[in-house]
């Protein structure tokens, strides 16, 4: 070690306030920077766990395997797991309300199997022999079973077969189209070589993953354990070695298995988790690191911005030294190395404590997560993932970001004239014309005011350095502040928009009305609805020339119709004011957006009360039915419930006043409830639904819904102001840095202005006009600025909601206060350090 960076190390020991600020700056950048690199790696390993958990542990899935020849598969060079499916076979299904799908499929699982192929069990326990089975739960619902644990089952098993003979499977849909005539499109099916298999039910799972029974498989899943070895047809699931060459490694498997004969593999893949993993391009992932290196270099530009103001300071006090010993023969290139070294002593200092603090943060944010969306998020657990590549980047950014503060410092420490150093001439060299200020500051702020504003023209690289901290922690501030504001507001419109906290749905089942009626009587409701729901085509004679989705020459016009049981309907037109007899009730408002995506409702029709139209009803058999209303009476508003099954004009009528046609086409809609207390009500109907097997209802608690998101507006806020706070912590550092450093080297100017007769409310004039100077500067740019951000942020959410934006006047006046506390309170306690100081001692005093 040379002598100047032994001189480096002694001024940075000295320096402590310096050098501990400029450490916090590093830490905090640091920090941050491996924070975000952190979540971000954290964040895609959480969802690709989530991916094997619920879309199964693979990267292709191969059907129609013959037992003999899965070995071309499971020992291929590029497979690094494998997981086996054996298809049993097929058993018909007595009384499914599905059409489509009448039969039970039987495949068993290895023990691995149902582990890793996204097997969720809600109930019970996984089958541990052959003779018990886990079945599904949209069974029930689908297909009208009624399947529990503990319940015995025996099959009939055997192969499905076309009418040619040729196997089927669960890739082929059940056909059941008919022509004209009522006769089948498609040859008749059977399944054949049946044996008898008996079972007993120990669990219930969601429905399976897709390769294993998709939406148009002709057969509901039941899984038993497999035989040892597996037998028949299989399904062999792939993870390979790399992802990123699936498309390669699958192409090989195919290209062997036809070697062997077999030309009928069908191979899919598991798109969601390749597009995790970087197999293939995906849109979501590419957003997140899009963001992640937007807020990276934010962050990097802020802290580049903030430490070279530190070493511009230490430059700057050292000037002198650096012209002394440029005197004694030091030269540029060990001037530039000294200022340099100083930036590697202190990044060997906070980069690893920065590293330190941001896998904290992690760690705590992650925890976080769980605690607050493990209930949103059902199966999602967030997990620490920082790979070592995150550590090299964040010291890698870190040391850039230091290179590129020190780097400008060091040069114009190099360039340092030894004479004009030590006269200290470099920091004065302005002319009397640049220094000259307008009357009025004498005039209204007396001489202090004069010598304010001159100070900060003499000193404009420090002022500024200091005004665009201030503007940065500011307009950063407004904008996230007003953004976080507009997504409260967004949770709250959820709940307000229904106006029901409670909605139990009977898969559209209009007999289920008992239900309903059974629910009502058994739950405190302040009020309740539902609805037999239909469409119908209307005359469009009275069509407003405001409705956007006019069209000239169009004679009729889809309409919804909404019918009620007589006692509700007349409960709705009495409260509409209107008489409740054979006539209709239109609510007339339709709801659209305007060019710029705002809302606005129009009336979509000039009907009034005691017009006449026709409805065209389609009926199941194809025949129309034609029927003359009348509208008895206009809705102000738009009846309880509805304003979640339509955003257009519709009619609401009574089912007396429809046939039984009519009304054997239409749909039952949910019952919307407005429950004193929702919870309360969601497990009394659920104790009602258990009692009551044959019921097929789905409950939804509109105020969990509500509580959940507020919960990912929690979230939201957390990091956004965690954002906000550092990158605020990083402005404050600069700023009590910049400031505080700059009235230690005014010392010997304060004691001039004392000596020549100065009073203290003189010199408080003037630091406190010094102190306005710089809070009004940053304000008149940072506000905009922020508002601005905040507009932008607002026009980018109005896309998918717009609920009008709203000046930030909370923000702002916050961040208002914010900016003259922090000016404040740094110079009153630079002051108070210079303010004890002998007049003869600083005039004296050259170390500054």
């Amino acid at each position: 070690m040379n002598a100047i960076q032994k001189l480096t190390l002694t001024n940075i020991r000295q320096n402590k306030k310096r050098t501990v600020a400029t450490i916090l700056g590093i830490l905090l950048s640091t920090a941050l920077i491996c924070a975000v690199a952190g979540m971000v790696s954290s964040g895609v390993e959480s969802l690709k766990n989530y991916l094997r958990a619920h879309d199964g542990d693979y990267h292709v899935w191969f059907d129609n395997v013959p037992a003999e020849q899965v070995s071309l598969i499971t020992e291929d060079e590029h497979t690094a797991r494998s997981y086996i499916v054996e298809n049993i076979g097929y058993a018909p299904l007595a009384d499914g309300l599905n059409p489509y799908k009448p039969y039970y499929h039987l495949i068993g699982m290895t023990p691995e199997g149902m582990t890793h192929l996204g097997l969720t069990l809600t109930k019970g326990r996984l089958p541990e022999s052959e003779d018990e089975i886990v079945v599904s739960d949209h069974i029930s619902y689908d297909a009208g079973g009624s399947l529990q644990i503990g319940d015995s089952l025996t099959l009939e098993v055997g192969t499905r077969v076309g009418s040619d003979g040729q196997e089927l499977t669960q890739l082929d849909p059940y056909e059941i189209e008919t022509d004209e005539n009522g006769d089948p499109l498609y040859p008749e099916e059977s399944i054949t070589d049946t044996v008898s298999r008996s079972f007993e039910v120990v669990g219930i799972t969601e429905r399976p993953i897709r390769p294993i029974e998709n939406y148009s498989s002709p057969g509901y899943t039941l899984i038993t354990l497999a035989d040892e070895p597996p037998e028949g047809t299989l399904s062999v699931a792939v993870t390979y070695h790399n992802a990123k060459q699936f498309v390669t490694c699958t192409q090989q498997i195919l290209e062997n298995l036809s070697s062997a004969g077999l030309d009928n593999i069908a191979a899919s893949d598991n798109k969601d988790l390749l597009e995790m993993e970087g197999a293939l391009a995906q849109r979501t992932l590419g957003v997140l690191y899009t963001l992640a290196a937007i807020i990276l270099l934010i962050i990097l530009a802020t802290s580049v911005f903030v430490i070279r103001n530190s070493f511009v300071i230490s430059v700057s006090e050292k000037t002198r030294q650096y012209g002394m010993l440029s005197s004694l023969g030091a030269t540029s290139r060990q001037l530039r190395r000294s200022v340099l070294f100083e930036g590697l002593i202190l990044g060997l200092i906070g980069i690893p404590l920065g590293i330190l603090l941001g896998v904290a943060a992690v760690l705590i944010l992650i925890r976080i997560l769980n605690l607050l969306l493990g209930n949103i998020m059902v199966g999602m657990h967030f997990v620490y993932s920082i790979p070592p590549a995150t550590f090299l980047l964040t010291i890698a950014l870190g040391a850039v970001t230091i290179l590129l503060s020190s780097l400008i410092p060091a040069i114009r420490a190099g360039h340092t004239s030894p004479i004009e150093a030590i006269r200290g001439a470099e920091q004065i060299n302005l002319s009397g014309r640049r220094l000259r200020v307008s009357p009025l500051y004498k005039k209204w702020f007396g001489m202090g005011g004069v010598i304010a504003a001159k100070n900060l023209k003499r000193s404009r690289r420090k002022y500024r350095t200091t005004v665009i901290s201030l503007i940065l922690s500011t307009s950063v501030f407004i904008a996230l502040s007003s953004f976080t504001s507009m997504g409260r507001q967004a949770a709250g419109m959820i709940y307000s928009d229904h106006g029901y906290n409670i909605a139990v749905s009977t898969q559209g089942n209009p007999a289920m009305h008992e239900a309903y009626d059974t629910i009502l009587k058994q739950i405190e409701a302040k009020k309740a609805a539902y609805y037999y729901t239909t469409g119908a085509d209307m005359d469009v004679r009275y069509l407003s020339d405001e409705y956007p989705n006019r069209y000239e020459g169009q004679e009729s016009e889809y309409v919804q119709v909404f019918l009620l049981e007589p006692d509700a309907f007349n409960a709705l037109a009495q409260e509409a004011g209107v008489q409740a007899d054979d006539g209709l009730l239109l609510y007339n408002q339709l709801l659209t957006y305007g060019p710029e995506g705002g809302k606005k409702l129009l009336d979509a029709f000039t009907l009034t009360a005691s017009d006449t139209l026709d409805l065209s009803f389609l009926l199941n058999d194809g025949q129309q039915s034609v029927i003359p209303v009348r509208i008895s009476g206009l809705l102000e508003e738009i009846p309880f419930g509805l304003n979640n099954m339509t955003n257009g004009a519709c009619l609401i009528g009574s089912i007396e006043s429809f046939s039984k046609e009519i009304l054997e086409d239409s749909f039952l809609s949910s019952l919307f409830i407005d429950a004193q207390d929702p919870d309360q009500a969601e497990n009394e109907i659920r104790t009602l639904a258990s009692d009551h097997t044959e019921w097929t209802l789905s409950i939804y608690n509109v105020q969990q819904e509500v509580r959940d998101t507020r919960r990912m507006i929690l979230v939201i806020e957390i990091f956004l102001y965690g954002f906000i706070i550092v990158i605020t912590l990083i402005g404050v550092t600069n700023v009590f840095n910049t400031i505080s450093t700059n009235m230690m080297l005014r010392r010997k100017e304060f004691a001039i202005y004392r000596s020549i007769g100065m009073t203290d409310p003189q010199f408080r004039s003037m630091i406190r006009l010094e102190n306005i100077f710089y809070s009004l500067k940053s304000l008149i740019f940072g506000i905009p600025i922020g508002v601005a951000g905040s507009y932008l942020l607002y026009r980018v959410m109005a896309n998918e909601m717009d609920l009008g934006y709203h000046f930030p006047v909370v923000s702002i006046l916050i961040a208002v206060l914010f900016v003259f506390v922090i000016v404040t309170w740094t110079m009153s306690y630079s002051l108070k350090k210079t303010h004890t100081d002998s007049i003869t001692d600083a005039i004296r005093d050259d170390t500054y």
